[in-house]
């Protein structure tokens, strides 16, 4: 079972093209543009947060 596996692995395209493709991942980096991907990331993840929700059940404000 394991080299069955093995070989499909191996018999797969790697490339980051072939990856963004099939869609597991949003895209790939050009070499040349990696450092500033790398510097937006965490803003971007940042911008992502979201804040609680709003309540729903409980005192109103008088």
């Amino acid at each position: 079972m394991r080299e069955g596996t093995v070989k499909e692995h191996r018999a797969e395209p790697t490339r980051p093209s072939h990856a963004a493709e099939r869609g597991p991942v949003d895209g790939a980096a050009v070499p040349a543009e990696t450092r500033s991907v790398r510097i937006r990331s965490p803003r971007m993840l940042a911008a992502r947060h979201a804040g609680p929700p709003c309540r729903k059940h409980g005192h109103p404000p008088q």
